[in-house]
C-alpha cells in the first residue's frame, strides 16, 4: 500500500477548563491518501472540528493540549513552532471553514485578501497577484471575476462567499484540504454547487480531502471512505458504500436508522451523548447500545479490523460477523 498523505496516530486533545483537564479527542488512527475524499462524520461536539484544527496546529497553547502524531507526508507536525507552521498552513494544507462570513475581513474587498494569500506564500508582484486571484475566481465558478474581486464579503451571498472561500484555500495548490462543514450555512441547492464544485477541483488537483461534516447525505454524495466519530473517538472506518450497506458499528447504525424516510416513523438514537468530563466505563456507547454486554461496560474497545478495508470498535459485532462467516 501507498504511504498516505496524512496519518493521524494516538491523537489526543486536552482542553484546560475551570473543572480541570478534559480530553476531547483520542483517535487511535485517520488516515487520508493523495487523491481521496474522507469524510470524518458524527453528532455536533464529538470532536470533529477539533481534529481539523489539531493538523493545522491552531488550537491556543494556554488552552489545549495536543498529543500523538500528525504525519503529512512523512513529517510530524505536533511540536512544529509557530512559523514551520506558517510555512505548511496554505501552501501544503488548507481549510475551508463553517462560516465564510467570518473569515473574511470585512473591511478588505475579497480581491485584496486573496492577493495577500497569494503574495505570503508564493511571492510576486501585485499584478501578478491579481492576475492568479482573478484565474482563482473564474476557476470556482464566479462570474465576472474582476468586479467581484472588488466586493466586500458583505456584498456578496453565503454560496458566493463559500465560492471565494475555496478559491483562497486553493491558491497556494496544498497538498491536503480540510472542509469543516463547507455547506452548513447553505440551501440545498447552493449545497449541491458547491459539493460538485470541491469534487471537481479535488479530481482535478489530484488533492487529499478531510471532509467534516454530519450530514450523511453529504458524505454519501462526496466521499470514498468514512470515519465516524463518537464522543472523541473513531468508531468505525469503512469505504462509503460499505458503510451505508452493512454498517458494523452500533453508533453507526443508529445514525442511519435514524435518517428520516418517507412513510417510515423516525428511529432516534435512545439516551444522550456521555458528558467528556465524566465518561462512562468501558465502550462510551455502551450505555445507549441495544447491543451491549456486560463486558462492554468494563472493557474499553479498540479498533478491530472487519476486512475489507473496514474497522469497527465493537467486539460484539466482530464476533457476529466472525459467527455468520464461519
Amino acid at each position: 500500500m501507498p504511504e498516505p498523505l496524512l496519518s493521524i496516530e494516538q491523537l489526543t486533545v486536552t482542553f484546560r477548563t475551570e473543572h480541570g483537564p478534559v480530553q476531547v479527542v483520542d483517535i487511535e488512527q485517520l488516515t487520508v491518501g493523495r487523491n481521496e475524499v474522507v469524510g470524518l462524520v458524527g453528532e455536533s461536539g464529538c470532536g470533529k472540528s477539533s481534529v481539523a484544527l489539531s493538523i493545522l496546529g491552531l488550537h491556543p497553547a494556554h488552552a489545549a493540549r495536543v498529543g500523538g502524531r500528525v504525519v503529512l507526508e512523512g513529517r510530524n507536525l505536533v511540536g512544529l513552532s509557530e512559523r514551520e507552521l506558517q510555512k505548511i498552513r496554505g501552501s501544503k494544507v488548507a481549510m475551508i471553514f463553517q462560516d465564510p462570513a467570518t473569515a473574511f475581513n470585512p473591511v478588505f474587498t475579497v480581491g485584496e485578501q486573496l492577493m495577500r494569500v497569494i503574495r505570503t506564500h508564493k511571492g510576486g508582484t501585485q499584478r501578478q497577484a491579481r492576475a492568479r486571484a482573478l484565474e482563482l475566481l473564474e476557476l470556482v465558478g464566479m462570474p465576472d471575476p474582476a468586479g467581484v474581486s472588488c466586493r466586500y464579503p458583505h456584498q456578496l451571498s453565503g454560496g458566493q462567499r463559500q465560492r471565494i472561500m475555496i478559491a483562497v484555500a486553493l491558491s497556494c495548490g496544498p497538498d491536503l484540504l480540510i472542509a469543516d462543514e463547507p455547506t452548513t450555512a447553505l440551501d440545498v441547492t447552493i449545497e449541491a454547487q458547491i459539493l460538485d464544485l470541491l469534487k471537481q477541483l479535488q479530481r482535478q488537483f489530484g488533492m487529499g480531502v478531510l471532509l467534516i461534516t454530519h450530514d450523511l447525505g453529504v458524505v454519501a454524495r462526496t466521499c470514498d471512505r468514512v470515519a465516524v466519530m463518537y464522543a472523541g473517538r473513531v468508531v468505525e472506518e469503512a469505504p462509503v458504500a460499505d458503510l451505508f450497506r452493512r454498517p458494523a458499528h452500533p453508533y453507526s447504525r443508529g445514525l442511519l436508522g435514524s435518517l428520516p424516510r418517507r412513510g417510515q416513523e423516525l428511529r432516534p438514537i435512545g439516551g444522550t451523548v456521555p458528558d467528556l468530563r465524566h465518561l462512562p466505563p468501558g465502550c462510551r456507547f455502551a450505555p445507549r447500545c441495544p447491543l451491549a454486554v456486560p463486558t462492554c461496560t468494563t472493557h474499553d474497545p479498540k479498533l478491530i479490523d472487519f476486512g475489507s478495508g473496514r474497522s469497527a470498535a465493537c467486539p460484539v459485532v466482530h464476533a457476529e460477523e466472525v459467527g455468520v462467516r464461519d
